[in-house]
């Protein structure tokens, strides 16, 4: 009996993997030709169906009508309406109790202390926490001003664009944030800086572990609330002039005749009217988001900060008696983004078929002509086997271009083909007419039988066996890497010879030095770490794959045997050896064959130390 560790190379070949790679590009491009058809297709029934682009132009009416018109259902009112509530409440916490810097030759009792002023060590400057009171006014003014306008903001449907005042009461949103852009301005070209311990709002607090725990002291840019807001105020014009732009574009499809989605000027019309709600939607949540980026702690001193309703003949200056909810304001513009947003997108796309149903009628014509190719050069490929000649037919009217048909059935079929072939590694490996790519075996090997030796000096002799070996390899690839347990096992034959032959140590054992060389006939089974890959086909694309087969090796070495004195009542002595040989596997195991791709695997060598009991 012996048994030992091995050590070896093992050897993968593959051959002839161009066909593959071929007909899956070919059956990959087919199929993006039918997709091509069958989206095409629909574009141009969609943009032949009249109550679909109706359906369409009436939600898109009705968004344009509700922002243009109403107040409550307006989002670009209530997203109005919240940035000016930011911008305010800024002001608030900046300025509005000039508490968190000093105003010079203010005497009304509201400034700042300057004796906390002169004692924040982060107030070196006049330019950092000192303002003139010409500046101050200004801003105050400018914050009044908003603060009325806010009050009186009207629809876009009830004052013109620059309309400032009607009767006095009546303010435009687009002369609404310009106030707040001039104010915004002036804050950030004072440079005064934020005193954040000075400033004392109503419902937050400065302990340590509490909301408004800032203590710092820097100029507005250095801080989210302040960026984020200024950021607002300009992509809120922007939404503004849409949403103005889209009044007019309403109006000139209202005048249009419902179904006469082939007019030009129609087509033309409608796809802009889709693109730029779709705009003023996106707009919408970029304000949103940048509320939402505002930090935690600086948004809490912002939505404590104003209160909207003023006592009477008060500024903003001053406490007021009712509290904005801010947040609700902010999550109405998000409110209205979801409600909006999928009946935007679903208008949007139907007013996109109808601006592209000339240009997709050409389209489909071209998409039809490669697929119908395309199908009759596959038909033609040795290796296809999926029947795809009619897997796309004509048209019956070739004019209207929806009419096209896919045959399902065959198409189903190239789907199968490709899903069976998506996770094959030899599907991306171009033209390799023969590879070979060696790893090393690591393993340990077992073998028992009997052994014999002829003659008077039994300096000749054989020995049977049957033996097992397990090795573990892994071979790296251009095309993949995987690792192998091998298993070898099966019988073998030896001739012994011996040229030192039972030499007599000092405590009488008699020990034996020779050579060994002889057959093994065995099987082998490689278990690949590819395997799933490799086998994932189902039909009519099986991939042949073998993992055993038949081997016939050499072996040879040389051996040592220590054969101890018997002992009394024994004819037979203990016997202890070691041998060193090696393994030479002659048969490949074609492991794997598809489409005339061909991956082998042999065991190249394995070099054995083993040790060896008889009796």
């Amino acid at each position: 009996m012996g048994v030992g560790y091995q050590i070896g190379e093992a050897v993968q070949m593959v051959k002839n993997t161009g066909e593959l790679k071929n007909l899956n590009d070919k059956y990959e491009q087919l199929s993006q030709y039918l997709n091509q058809v069958a989206s095409l297709k629909q574009s141009i029934q969609t943009a032949n169906n009249s109550q679909a682009v109706n359906n369409a132009l009436s939600d898109l009416k009705s968004f344009a009508s509700n922002n243009h018109t109403n107040k409550e259902t307006s989002p670009i009112y209530n997203t109005t309406q919240a940035v000016i509530t930011s911008v305010l409440a800024f002001w608030s916490l900046y300025a509005g109790n000039t508490t968190s810097f000093h105003v010079t030759g203010l005497n009304d009792g509201s400034n700042a202390p300057l004796g906390r002023i002169h004692k924040d060590e982060n107030c070196t400057g006049l330019q950092q926490c000192f303002m003139n009171k010409e500046t101050y006014d200004k801003m105050k003014n400018l914050a009044e001003s908003l603060q009325k306008a806010q009050g009186n903001l009207c629809a876009l449907s009830e004052c013109s664009s620059d309309q400032l005042t009607s009767n006095g009461n009546k303010t435009s949103m687009t002369a609404a944030l310009q106030t707040a852009q001039e104010l915004m301005n002036l804050i950030e070209q004072t440079k005064v800086s934020m005193v954040w311990k000075n400033i004392v709002i109503a419902g937050v607090t400065n302990t340590r572990d509490g909301a408004g725990t800032i203590t710092s002291t820097g100029p507005v840019t250095d801080y989210a609330v302040f960026n984020n807001i200024k950021a607002m105020l300009p992509i809120l014009q922007q939404a503004l002039k849409l949403t103005q732009d889209n009044h007019t574009l309403s109006t000139n499809l209202q005048d249009r005749a419902m179904g006469s989605q082939t007019n030009p000027n129609f087509a033309k019309d409608i796809y802009t009217f889709a693109q730029n709600q779709k705009q003023i939607i996106s707009y919408a949540q970029d304000i949103f988001n940048l509320f939402s980026s505002i930090p935690k702690d600086q948004y809490r001193y912002l939505e404590k900060a104003y209160l909207k309703i003023p006592n009477a003949g008060q500024t903003p200056t001053n406490p007021y008696r009712q509290e904005v909810n801010l947040n609700q304001e902010i999550q109405t513009i998000q409110s209205n983004v979801n409600y909006y947003g999928n009946r935007i997108d679903s208008a949007l796309s139907v007013a996109r078929d109808v601006y592209n149903l000339k240009s997709n009628q050409t389209e489909i014509v071209t998409a039809y002509n490669n697929a119908k190719n395309l199908s009759e050069e596959i038909s033609k490929l040795p290796y296809n086997k999926v029947n795809v000649t009619n897997i796309v037919m004509s048209p019956k009217d070739s004019a209207a271009g929806q009419y096209y048909q896919i045959n399902p059935e065959q198409q189903s079929n190239l789907s199968q083909a490709l899903a069976a072939m998506s996770n094959n590694p030899f599907k991306k490996v171009g033209m390799i007419s023969s590879q070979n790519n060696n790893g090393a075996l690591n393993g340990l090997g077992v073998q028992v039988g009997y052994k014999q030796f002829f003659g008077e000096s039994k300096r000749w002799g054989l020995r049977y066996y049957g033996f097992f070996d397990y090795n573990h390899g892994y071979i790296k690839s251009s095309f993949f890497n995987s690792s192998s347990d091998v298993w070898t096992y099966g019988g073998g034959s030896d001739l012994l010879v011996n040229f030192i032959n039972d030499s007599i140590t000092r405590k009488n054992n008699k020990l034996s030095v020779g050579l060994f060389g002889g057959i093994q006939l065995a099987g082998t089974t490689w278990l690949n770490s590819q395997y799933v890959n490799l086998t994932a086909f189902n039909n009519p694309y099986s991939a042949k794959v073998n993992t055993s087969n038949f081997q016939f090796l050499f072996n040879l070495g040389l051996r040592t045997n220590l054969a101890t004195a018997k002992k009394k009542d024994s004819e037979h002595s203990a016997q202890h050896g070691i041998e060193l040989g090696i393994k030479i596997p002659t048969i490949n195991t074609n492991y794997y064959s598809f489409l005339g791709t061909k991956l082998e695997y042999r065991r190249l060598y394995s070099v054995y130390l083993n040790y060896v009991f008889a009796y």
